[in-house]
């Protein structure tokens, strides 16, 4: 319930702006006690000002950048002294990466491209599992993107990094199913946000099909940023309790439906990045 202090801690990197700050928001409607991370100091402190304003909720903020293993660290450091052991991670923070032909993607980018959209969220997975394992609870949720399903043309280093992110979500809800510690990967839509303005400011580098993505983006809107939040919600609730290791689409999968347990088997490949079983 809004203004109420369920006792959980999450940990939302990304959290300042765009799909993040919609995450924070919905925790802290929720009564979880929320830590945001950001690179920009003043976008992050801005954003605490409003979760703070909005829900009268306990808010701390973090600036720096998670694809440096020392901040990771410090950030988690800060947030247990502040808030308490941390029950839920969301690994938002994501760049868009070089755009274009493989062959004309820097393999600098490349390296970037994987720092921030894996390699951080990786880290921070390891900072909290011990402790999550220790306390037999915790829920981890990894944002997952365009090209994690399908090759999409011309984002092959963002698309790489998200889909390795998906399978490291998938192993890691194996090994940590025993500890009563869930994983799951969220796909939230084309939600129009800062790294869609990379793409645009691309042009024609993006292919004539993104392109036409775009276009139709702006005369819809795109997805809002509430229904992944919302989605995110409810998977670090108890009613998703046997929900672990899936990749779950917050616009076509009828996730609502599996509050009430009314969801097709979730060991079906469709929640996965395996190949589909042929019928």
């Amino acid at each position: 319930m809004e203004g109420t202090d369920d006792g959980r801690v999450a940990l939302i990197t990304g959290g300042s702006r765009g799909i993040g700050l919609a995450v924070a928001s919905a925790f802290a409607a929720a009564g979880v006690r929320v830590a945001i991370a950001a690179r920009t100091s003043s976008e992050v402190g801005a954003a605490v000002r409003a979760l703070e304003g909005t829900h009268g909720a306990t808010v701390v903020g973090v600036a720096g950048d998670v694809a440096r293993g020392a901040f990771a660290a410090e950030l988690v450091r800060q947030v247990r002294e502040a808030l308490g052991p941390i029950d839920i991670l969301v690994n938002n923070a994501g760049i868009q990466g070089p755009i274009g032909p493989i062959e004309t993607l820097p393999e600098s980018a490349w390296l970037d491209t994987f720092a921030v959209n894996l390699h951080a969220a990786v880290r921070l997975m390891q900072l909290v599992i011990p402790e999550m394992k220790r306390r037999r609870r915790g829920v981890i949720l990894n944002l997952s993107g365009g090209g994690a399903t399908g090759p999409r043309e011309r984002f092959a280093a963002y698309a790489a990094a998200k889909t390795a992110l998906v399978r490291v979500t998938e192993i890691a809800a194996l090994e940590l199913a025993p500890f009563g510690v869930r994983v799951n990967a969220i796909a939230p839509g084309a939600v129009r946000t800062r790294m869609t303005e990379a793409v645009e400011h691309a042009g024609e580098a993006a292919g004539t099909a993104t392109v036409a993505e775009l276009a139709k983006l702006k005369e819809t809107g795109g997805t809002p940023p509430e229904l992944a939040a919302e989605l995110m919600v409810f998977l670090a609730s108890d009613a998703a309790a046997g929900i672990t290791g899936r990749l779950l689409s917050a616009v076509w999968d009828d996730w609502r439906g599996m509050r009430d347990g009314r969801h097709p088997p979730l060991a079906a490949d469709w929640f996965t990045l395996r190949r589909v079983t042929p019928r």
